[in-house]
Order: C-alpha cells, then structure tokens, then sequence
C-alpha cells in the first residue's frame, strides 16, 4: 500500500447513536488554579478547524455543559487561563492551552483532572496522552480514547520511517531512484499495520458508532483508498444490526461504496472538463486510447501541487517517448490564476480544467468522483481505460512506472 496520508481528516460525522439517552452532559472537576476560568466546548477533532458550541466558567473546581448532538463526532473541552483567545503570539507562535479531546455522542462524560497536568494543544499534532486525565461514562468515547492513543504509536512509528523517504525527495534529482524505493518499503509496513489496526477496531466495536467513525476515517483520510472493494464489503457486513440501522452508518456506508467506483481495477469515470482555451473537452477524449496516462490532479494556489511539477515534467521527459501521456488537471479554472500558472510552470503536456470546482466544502457527505480528499492526487490509467494505480506519486510512480516501462530513472538525467 503506498503513503497513507493520515493527516486525519477529523470533521463532525453522522448520526443519531443507539442510546436510548437523547442528551449530552459533560461534568467536569478540575483541581488547581481553576476559579473563574472560562471552559470551551468546541467541535471538531482538528485544532485549526474546532468550532465553538458553548462556553462556561469553572465554579468551585467544577463546570458542566449540557445539550444534544444529532450527529456523534470529535469535540473538545479547552480551558482559558487569561482572557485572551488568539491561537498565536505576536511571533505566530502557537499559544497551547490545557485541553480533553472527546467523542460526544448523546451520553454522559465525566472529566477529572489537575490543571497542570493537562496536556496543550498543537496545531499539528494526532493522538493525547490519557494518563494525565480521567475520563469516563460512555462507551462510545472510551473506544474512541483507545482509537486515538494506538493510532498515535502508529503515526508516531511511521513518522521515523517517512524521514529517510523525506530526506531523499529533498535530495531529488540527485539522490538513486533505488534511495527512494528502499524508504517506501518501511513506510508501507507501517501502512500495513495502520490498515489492520482499523480492522480489528471495527469488529472489536461493531456494535458501537465509534467503529463507524474509525472506518469512515480510514476511508475519507487517504487518496491512496486504504481497502480493496472486496475489504470495503467485508468491513460493511461486520456492523452490528443496530448500528446498520442508523444514519450515521448509512451515511458512511454510501460514502464507502461510492469510493469502490474508483478503485483500481475499475473503469475510469468520465469529467466534463475544459482546455486551456476554455473549450469544452470530456476526459474520454484523452484516455483510453491504447496509451498509459497520468492525471495530476492540482490547483494554481496549491504549493505542494507546484513544488511536485518539476518531478512530473522529468517523468514526462523520460517516458513520454515510451508512450506514457500527462494530463494535468487543475481544479480552478479561474481566468486569472489558471492561466498565470501554467505560463508559469509551463508544462509540456495537456492541461485542462475542471468547469467548477469539484469539492463541496458545504457537504460533508460529498464524494467527488474518484474520491480524492486532498491534491496533489495523481491518477493512473491503463491503455485499455482501467485505473491502474491511485495517487501514484514520488517514489511510488517511479516503482509502477518502472513496472510498466523499465527503469529510465537515473541520477543527474544520465
């Protein structure tokens, strides 16, 4: 399996739970320097996303927050120690602050904890160290405590093997292509152990939302698609009858077989698109034709998407001439900055250009076709029109590509 992303993509997911209990309530005692101090309640489980739902001030070593929640999701519980509430210093530093991140579903979570042993926020950062904090009360955000802590000793291994891989595209073009192949190996183990840790998760919690939030997760967080069809229909059949019926699961479940639509082995989809001089085109006009073809997908704005572009031309360069096509497609077609872009890469392919964007930030529930959460994402398709490989990018477009052609790779282009 190639590079999981597993930046984790943590939104507000989709449900009613199967609790009979039709509200929330957080009761929390905290000890130490706490008198007075403001308490938010926010949504969402990425710390430069959270949105506020409520606030309340600590009495008496205490502070509640009650309401309801239509769908079970990632929240958090802050506290203010001053009454600033700026994320950074004047240096954009980030300004930590003591935090309890919680599964909140329609259940009651009891929080007990020394101010100064709570653990800060980050702005980049997955997992929570729980020993510090006591909490208990519901079974759905127990699962979700042992989710986040053995994804953490996952991420955290994975972040030893991604340093090496790292280190070799900073080096790229002079670095051996074997370099690269060598480090994506480690990383895939780590892929590996992070795929069947969420499989066990769900059959472990199949009777609980949090095994819907853990494989939804797993399938919305990576370009890549971490299961195969055959895994998706496997995992779908191990929810609970309960579970199955909520629209939670429903949701997710949708979201899940729409993505066996792109997988590899599959046909490629086709795109109402438009070319460089805003004519209308289709990518059946492009792929299929007896040829193997790249889609790269991009954005004029988007600074990982650029920085990959000399790499891209270089592969272009030496496989061209053995048949390979690249199309690159931008997801903004905006008559300043599309243009601009490609004047300024001056890319040595076919550029096109999606008519409208393609994400729907209004909805959470979108799966755009061949769902892809994030770009760069590189597409590859077979002569015969099949998707061959998904997000093959770096060293895993040079491993399938060598597959295909043989090695044209080399140090300094001899």
């Amino acid at each position: 399996m190639k590079h999981i992303k597993v930046f984790l993509l943590l939104t507000l997911l989709g449900c009613a739970t199967v609790n009979a209990q039709d509200r929330y309530q957080i009761d929390g005692v905290i000890s130490g320097n706490v008198e007075g101090r403001t308490v938010h309640l926010l949504s969402g489980g990425n710390e430069g996303g959270r949105k506020l739902v409520d606030s309340t001030i600590i009495r008496g070593g205490k502070f509640q927050f009650k309401g309801t929640v239509e769908r079970p999701g990632p929240f958090a519980v802050k506290i203010y120690q001053t009454a600033d509430r700026s994320n950074f210093k004047e240096n954009l530093v980030w300004i930590g602050r003591p935090y309890v991140p919680l599964f909140l579903s329609n259940e009651t979570i009891r929080i007990e904890a020394v101010l100064d042993s709570i653990p800060l926020t980050a702005l980049k950062t997955f997992g929570y160290d729980f020993s510090k904090v006591h909490v208990t009360g519901s079974r759905v955000n127990a699962g979700y405590m042992e989710y986040i802590q053995k994804m953490m000793s996952l991420l955290n291994a994975k972040k030893t093997f991604e340093a090496p891989y790292k280190a070799y595209l900073a080096k790229r073009p002079n670095a051996p292509v074997s370099e690269g192949l060598s480090a994506i190996k480690q990383i895939d183990s780590i892929d590996f152990l992070i795929k069947d840790f969420v499989k066990k998760f769900v059959n472990k919690y199949q009777d609980n939302p949090i095994s819907v939030y853990a494989f939804r997760e797993a399938i919305m967080s990576s370009n890549e698609g971490m299961f195969t069809t055959a895994e998706i229909d496997d995992l779908l059949a191990v929810f609970s009858s309960a579970i199955k019926a909520t629209q939670y699961f429903k949701s997710t479940a949708a979201i899940a077989n729409e993505t066996k639509k792109y997988a590899v082995g599959k046909k490629f989809t086709d795109l109402d698109l438009v070319d460089a001089g805003y004519k209308q085109v289709k990518l059946s006009d492009y792929v299929g034709k007896g040829k193997y073809v790249l889609l790269d997908f991009w954005g004029p704005w988007c600074a990982p998407c650029r920085k990959e572009f000399p790499y891209v031309k270089d592969t272009y360069k030496r496989y061209h001439p053995e048949g390979l096509e690249i199309i690159a497609i931008s997801v903004d077609n905006h008559k300043d900055r599309w243009p601009k872009a490609m004047q300024e890469e001056n890319l040595p392919y076919q550029n096109l250009a999606y008519p409208k964007h393609p994400f729907d930030f209004k909805n959470e529930d979108a799966v755009k076709a061949y769902a892809y959460w994030a770009i760069p994402f590189y597409l590859l398709i077979a002569p015969d029109g099949t998707i061959v490989d998904r997000n093959a990018h770096g060293s895993y477009l040079d491993k399938k590509l060598i597959e295909i052609y043989g090695n044209k790779l080399s140090v300094n282009g001899k």
